[in-house]
């Protein structure tokens, strides 16, 4: 089970016990959707999936599903000593993506949300939540750089071990927050985030 006090080899090692079992589960879930809604049409079919494993970790998968493929998004999430923390897994790539407890603050405070649960602002996040496109900044240190990432409703900003394959959000903004060089940046990486979802972002 995740644990605050765990570092990022723990984390990993944790929830590689969970990825054959959740993947397995989604698979399944994923080939009875297509089986209750065909045709699928012009229809776009989203499922919130919330699993806790064997590992006795709390999972939230986002399934979608239209003519042209199928878009999953998985997270795993849990609370350390500041409230609510989640992880983004990505089964194609290494990269992990961690959210903070300040950035679900802001992401509700800042979207005026006004979500009271745990389990309402995640699914409000997943339904929100389709894919980020991340642009390095300056560099911090030795293999960590800031970063601004853009998705559909604003922008995350935090720092990338680029060596470690981890990105940490800290914090959220919304697109009318943007100044200077940041909202050409965004127009920028929000063209290339269009292109991923519609060209790249399918498992079919």
């Amino acid at each position: 089970m995740l644990v605050p006090s765990m570092s990022l080899e723990e984390i990993r090692r944790e929830i590689h016990k969970d990825i054959i079992i959740v993947w397995r589960k989604v698979r399944y879930t994923v080939i009875d959707l297509k089986k209750a809604n065909k045709p699928i049409g012009n229809r776009r079919i989203v499922k919130l999936l919330p699993y806790r494993s064997t590992q006795k970790n709390t999972w939230l998968i986002k399934i979608e599903i239209d003519k042209q493929g199928t878009m999953l998004s998985f997270l795993v999430y849990y609370y350390n000593n500041n409230g609510l923390a989640a992880i983004e897994v990505f089964f194609n790539s290494a990269m992990m993506m961690y959210f903070t407890t300040h950035f679900f603050k802001r992401y509700n405070e800042r979207l005026n949300l006004n979500c009271k649960t745990t389990e309402e602002l995640l699914h409000v996040f997943m339904n929100n939540h389709y894919s980020y496109r991340v642009q390095k900044l300056e560099q911090l240190d030795s293999g960590v750089h800031k970063i601004f990432a853009v998705t559909e409703k604003g922008v995350g900003l935090g720092t990338q071990l680029t060596d470690r394959n981890f990105i940490k959000m800290n914090t959220f903004i919304t697109n009318n927050m943007l100044q200077g060089s940041q909202v050409e940046l965004h127009a920028k990486l929000k063209v290339e985030l269009d292109k991923y979802l519609t060209d790249i972002h399918r498992l079919d």
